[in-house]
C-alpha cells in the first residue's frame, strides 16, 4: 500500500484544529507531502481525512482529488465527502467496531470501494523506478539542490542553449531555455552553495569556460577562460566557494576556484578519458572521480593536500557524478557497459556496485543530494528526454 497522510483534528489543542495554518498554507503543506511521495515512490499517497475538516481547513480545495481517498465518514449510511472528491476508495464508517483479541467496542473499520482482486491489485501497484520529465536534451544531466523540496536540472537543448527544469512544492515544470551556446557534446555543470543560489557552468563554442549564476534572478554569461575537453564538474565546500574541474588538453585534470575572486587554472595530472565528478561533504574536503584509461573509476581528494590517485574499480561507459548530502557520505552514479546507471554509496567504506532499474541512459549521469537520505538520480533517456530516479541510500 502507499503512505498515507492524516489530516484531521489536533487532538491536543482544541483551540487550533488546523495546527495553526491558514487554509492557502495548509493546501501549500499537504501539496510539498504528496509530491515529495510521488517524487520518491512514482505514485501519490492516500488522503485519509473528514469532509468538515477538509472543507474548513483547506478551505474546500478541489486540487488533490486524483489522489485516492480514505474518507472518515462513521454513522451514517454512505460517507459524506469532502470538496472535490466524487468517489471514495477506503471509507471508515465505524469507530465502535468490535474485533476479536481486543475487548470492547472502540475499534475503527473500513469498507474498500472494489472486490478483493482489485484491492490486491491496488496494494501491489508498482510502477517503474524511472519517471521521464519529458523535454529533449542533446546532453547529459547536471542537478542541483538548495533545500529539500527543490531541485534544478541543467542539459544542452537540441538548438544548443542551456535547458532548465524545476521541482519544487507543485512538481515539475516544463523546462525553459536559458539561451547561451554550449559546445558538443559536452553537459552543464551546476551547484548550490546556499539558499536561492545556484552557480552553472558550461563549455562554450570557443571550447572555454563560461559561468552564469541565480540568486532570485539570473546574471549574464561571463567567460572564464581554459581549453576544455570535457564536461565541467562543480563542487562548494562553504556559501561563496566554488571549485571547478574538467579535462585538458592534455587529458589531465585541471582545476580553478573562486573565493572572492578567480583563480588561474591548476593541472592536476592523471589520464582522463571522461569528464569529472566532483563532490564535498565539509569544509576543505573535495572528493573527485574520474573514469581512468583503463575504464575504471578513479579518484582523488583535498583535504589540505591534494591525495594520490587511487582505483576504485567498476567498469564505466560514462563520466560520473557525484553529491554528498552528509560529513563522510558520497553518492556516485555512473553508466555501466550496457548503459544501466549504477550506484554506490561511501559512508566512511565504499559499499558495492548496484545497478538502478531496467533502463539505458544515453549520456553522462548525474545525482544529487537534497538532504539526508534523500538522494536522486537523472539520465537522458533514449527517447532524449529527461529522466529521474529516487536512490535507495
Amino acid at each position: 500500500m502507499p503512505p498515507v497522510v492524516d489530516l484531521e483534528w489536533d487532538p491536543y489543542d482544541s483551540s487550533k484544529p488546523c495546527w495553526g495554518l491558514s487554509t492557502s498554507s495548509m493546501v501549500s503543506w499537504i501539496a510539498a507531502f504528496v509530491n515529495e511521495v510521488q517524487l520518491r515512490i512514482g505514485r501519490p499517497p492516500i488522503i485519509y481525512t473528514a469532509a468538515r475538516w477538509w472543507n474548513q481547513c483547506t478551505g474546500s480545495s478541489t486540487a488533490f482529488t486524483t489522489e485516492p481517498l480514505w474518507i472518515a465518514s462513521p454513522g451514517q449510511p454512505s460517507p459524506t465527502l469532502p470538496a472535490g472528491w466524487g468517489t471514495w476508495t477506503f471509507w471508515q464508517w465505524t469507530s465502535s467496531g468490535g474485533v476479536p483479541g481486543i475487548s470492547g467496542a472502540n475499534v475503527d473499520q473500513d469498507y474498500y470501494q472494489g472486490t478483493p482482486s482489485q484491492l490486491a491489485a491496488f496494494a501491489a501497484s508498482t510502477v517503474p523506478i524511472w519517471t521521464s520529465v519529458g523535454g529533449s536534451m542533446t546532453s547529459g544531466p547536471s542537478a542541483a539542490s538548495w533545500a529539500w523540496n527543490r531541485v534544478d536540472v541543467f542539459g544542452r537543448g537540441q538548438d544548443g542553449t542551456l535547458q532548465h527544469w524545476v521541482w519544487d512544492d507543485t512538481g515539475w515544470a516544463a523546462p525553459e531555455s536559458l539561451g547561451g551556446g554550449i559546445l558538443a557534446g559536452t553537459a552543464p555543470a551546476a551547484v548550490s552553495w546556499g539558499p536561492m543560489r545556484l552557480d552553472v557552468f558550461v563549455v562554450g563554442m570557443d571550447s572555454e569556460l563560461w559561468h552564469r549564476s541565480w540568486s532570485g534572478s539570473w546574471s549574464t554569461w561571463q567567460p572564464l577562460g581554459g581549453r576544455l575537453t570535457s564536461s565541467p564538474a562543480v563542487s562548494s565546500w562553504a556559501p561563496g566557494r566554488l571549485d571547478i574541474f574538467a579535462r585538458g588538453q592534455d587529458n589531465g585534470l585541471w582545476h580553478m576556484s573562486w573565493s572572492g575572486g578567480w583563480s588561474g587554472w591548476q593541472s592536476l595530472g592523471g589520464t582522463l578519458t571522461s569528464g569529472p565528478g566532483a563532490a564535498s561533504w565539509g569544509p576543505g574536503r573535495i572528493d573527485i572521480f574520474v573514469r581512468g584509461p583503463d575504464q575504471a573509476m578513479w579518484h582523488m581528494a583535498w583535504v589540505g593536500s591534494w591525495t594520490l590517485w587511487e582505483s576504485l574499480g567498476g567498469t564505466l561507459s560514462t563520466a560520473p557524478s557525484a553529491s554528498s548530502w552528509g560529513s563522510g557520505r558520497i553518492d556516485v552514479v555512473v553508466q555501466g557497459p550496457g548503459g544501466t546507471p549504477n550506484h554506490r554509496a561511501y559512508q566512511r567504506q565504499w559499499g558495492p556496485w548496484v545497478a538502478l532499474g531496467n533502463i539505458t541512459g544515453t549520456a553522462d549521469p548525474a545525482v544529487i543530494d537534497r538532504a539526508p537520505g534523500l538522494v536522486d538520480a537523472f539520465i537522458r533517456g533514449q527517447d532524449n528526454a529527461l529522466w529521474y530516479s529516487p536512490v535507495p541510500s
